[in-house]
């Protein structure tokens, strides 16, 4: 007898990590695929080489691209797009007969498939691997109640006409048509990190999923474990830092690297790639004020979305530079102090490791710094001279614990399974 089906859902190359741990726990008793819905952009391109690297069974629902070439017409136009997406949908539902499917987010570009999936019985689990779900993109860019840019007033006249044409189809279609939902589709399960999280979610559902659970994220138990093993295995250890180039000899500083470039200011003005490289070469300055390189080794670890020709330019900042070939949490395992932003997820991994660390934020993205409160983060670090202080007390060996662990959920494994068995 063929085993049921479960396709993971992902946004991006660091969920498909985050999924491939979840798969490897229920690949006893299902058949595991991952569904990747994109547009054909460079994000896909990533995910796509590293399922083939991984040898990942995959199946794509391309969305074309962002700006089509050609002739677009008002309404017509991405009418004619939304009901070619929906047919792409139900054609994978009908072709692979998934039991489940697992998101990150229900919203767009994951709505529809997570509408259809739910008119056809197919059971929906949103499962959430990343701080990002519970503060929104626009709150984390540009501070409480998002983005001060608004669409212009045409803009604002013709989205809504769109979406009354929507609506219209959807009464056509009838009651459970997925062109008269909301833009975050209703799962029938939730996974939440933890109850600060599920506070600030529970309000995108109307109605609410019918279960609703707190089971953490694996990345704790299993970054813990990690670090036991790297600690009392002394082969086990060598054989990472001679992977990842590591002197043992030299004080191994990881820096876990924001990519913001590109991203709007509140004013509309965009920030470039040079300000990025400026802000990490001035860190990487102040670094090399208190430690020398004959003391020790800095490690990048860039974020998976970064360009290539920012890899190489961080590369000539004199730093050991990782991407998608390494383990965020091998290399903060390995470290012995790390230097990160206040919202990335991989906070999970420094918090798990219990090594000493700084939450920096210089950027212009100040609403980076409400994501402290999720991960216990008792100083955000806005000021050089702050950092230079702090830096100075850690090679003294009086920097004081900068995180607050305790309540961290470390049985996420088997509460993840529970909930997906439920």
């Amino acid at each position: 007898m063929d085993k049921p089906k479960i396709y993971f859902v992902p946004v991006n190359i660091g969920q498909i990590k985050y999924f491939e741990r979840v798969a490897e726990l229920l690949e006893e008793h299902y058949s595991i695929g991952f569904l990747l819905v994109r547009y054909n952009d460079f994000l896909l391109k990533q995910m796509l080489e590293y399922c083939r690297q991984k040898n990942l069974y995959h199946y794509v629902i391309c969305l074309g691209f962002r700006k089509e070439k050609g002739i677009r017409i008002p309404f017509f136009s991405p009418i004619k797009k939304t009901l070619e997406h929906r047919k792409k949908c139900r054609e994978f539902l009908k072709k692979e007969q998934p039991s489940k499917l697992i998101f990150e987010k229900t919203g767009n570009p994951h709505s529809m498939i997570a509408c259809e999936a739910n008119a056809h019985g197919v059971e929906t689990i949103r499962l959430q691997s990343a701080l990002l779900v519970g503060l929104a993109q626009n709150e984390l860019i540009y501070g409480p109640g998002g983005s001060t840019l608004q669409s212009s007033l045409p803009a604002k006249i013709y989205f809504h006409i769109l979406h009354l044409i929507y609506r219209g189809i959807g009464h056509i279609d009838g009651p459970t048509s997925c062109l008269r939902q909301g833009r975050t589709v209703t799962p029938k399960k939730l996974g939440v990190i933890d109850e600060l999280t599920l506070k600030r979610i529970i309000g995108q559902f109307n109605p609410e999923p019918k279960v609703i659970r707190i089971v953490g994220t694996l990345d704790v138990g299993q970054t813990y474990e990690l670090k036991k093993r790297i600690t009392e295995d002394s082969q086990f250890r060598s054989e990472l830092l001679r992977k990842y180039g590591i002197d043992s000899k030299k004080i191994n500083i990881v820096m876990l690297v924001l990519r913001f470039h590109n991203l709007l200011r509140a004013d509309g003005s965009t920030i470039t790639k040079d300000e990025q490289l400026a802000y990490y070469r001035n860190l990487v300055l102040d670094i090399r004020a208190v430690f020398s390189s004959e003391e020790a080794t800095i490690t990048f670890k860039i974020h998976p979305r970064e360009t290539d020709d920012m890899r190489k330019l961080y590369e000539a900042l004199g730093v050991i530079v990782h991407g998608n070939e390494s383990h965020t949490n091998e290399l903060i395992c390995l470290s012995n102090f790390c230097i990160t932003d206040p919202a990335t997820a991989a906070n999970y991994f420094v918090i798990a490791s219990g090594i000493p660390a700084l939450f920096v934020n210089f950027s212009p993205i100040t609403g980076l710094n409400l994501a402290a409160e999720f991960f216990g983060t008792k100083e955000i670090v806005d000021r050089r001279e702050r950092f230079l202080e702090l830096l100075k007390k850690f090679k003294e060996g009086t920097l004081e614990k900068q995180y607050d662990s305790a309540g961290m959920e470390v049985r996420a494994r088997e509460k993840i399974i529970e909930l997906i068995n439920l």
